[in-house]
């Protein structure tokens, strides 16, 4: 993917320490006084569901309160986020195979074993065998498409190790941006998948904490406005820096650029921020109380036409 730089305003330099913690799940040290974060975004994310409509909002709100299977780190290399190790030819976890008379790719992965859903029950592989099926299935609105086909077939080795079959050889054979969803809770609201996208829980009930497995969870989601997150009891790894952070909804980027001026938010995200060109004004005029940071970023918009339908084939 390209690679594009994003502005990112912070809120002076006590809260630019606090939120550089968050993000590295230290402890917050001097802001423990500041247990609520508030961030301003110009987008609200028309689903939560991790495997419904992939949009930059949602995927942001879903990085703060689930982890996929595998990730970029700040150097841009693969890594585990919720497996223990990745798979690679050299280390025996993938391995070539026929598939169908194709060469194809087995590669095994491990979830981490203290991996829970908000509500104490364990990740295991029958999240993965279900959010596969999700994806698989035409009827249910999920998108990445094109992931689920290439993965023909999943083998279940225990609660914990899983292999994935693939349709093909590719250099990025073991990067799988696979998001699970709780099997415990969701199969039953599967039972009709052209139903699902409203049927749900991210949709009649997001503040179960069973939808969630990251060091937050969704307390109230208030649609089009705004979301709160709180720290989820359940996760084991490090504890965030903030009680409580509120994602708001502020559509009109003057009017996200005055609720930051004002204080009635503290952060504005570069993806879902300003423009560029309104972040360099911001800086101009504002240098001395705000900081504004240009990073390079791997989301970008786009459009994905359908060249199944006959209309546009």
């Amino acid at each position: 993917m390209p690679s594009i730089n994003y502005p990112i305003i912070k809120l002076l330099r006590p809260l630019v320490a606090a939120f550089g913690a968050l993000l590295l799940g230290a402890s917050p040290g001097g802001a423990a006084e500041r247990d609520t974060l508030t961030i301003g975004v110009s987008t609200y994310p028309p689903t939560i569901n991790p495997l419904i409509d992939l949009t930059v909002a949602k995927s942001y709100v879903l990085g703060m309160v689930n982890r996929p299977l595998t990730a970029f780190d700040a150097g841009w290399q693969p890594i585990c986020v919720l497996c223990t190790a990745l798979p690679t030819l050299e280390n025996g976890k993938a391995a070539l195979e026929d598939r169908d008379g194709k060469p194809g790719i087995a590669v095994t992965f491990t979830l981490l074993p203290d991996a829970t859903w908000g509500d104490g029950t364990p990740v295991t592989t029958r999240d993965v065998q279900f959010a596969w099926e999700i994806g698989r299935n035409a009827k249910s609105g999920a998108a990445n498409a094109e992931m689920y086909r290439r993965i023909t077939a999943i083998t279940t080795v225990d609660d914990k190790t899983f292999t994935l079959h693939v349709d093909r050889v590719s250099f990025d054979y073991n990067i799988v941006d696979l998001h699970l969803v709780p099997a415990h809770l969701e199969r039953a609201r599967f039972e009709d998948p052209a139903q699902y996208r409203t049927r749900t829980l991210y949709e009649t009930e997001p503040g179960n904490p069973g939808l969630y497995a990251g060091p937050y969870r969704i307390a109230e989601l208030s649609a089009g406005s705004h979301i709160v997150l709180e720290r989820n009891p359940t996760w084991r790894g490090k504890p965030p820096a903030f009680r409580r952070i509120v994602v708001r909804a502020i559509e009109n980027t003057a009017a996200l650029e005055s609720n930051l001026l004002s204080g009635s938010v503290d952060y504005l995200p570069g993806e879902m921020g300003l423009s560029l060109d309104q972040a360099m004004v911001f800086e101009k005029k504002h240098a001395a109380k705000y900081d504004v940071f240009y990073k390079p970023s791997l989301f970008y918009s786009h459009i994905d036409l359908n060249l199944e339908n006959p209309i546009l084939k």
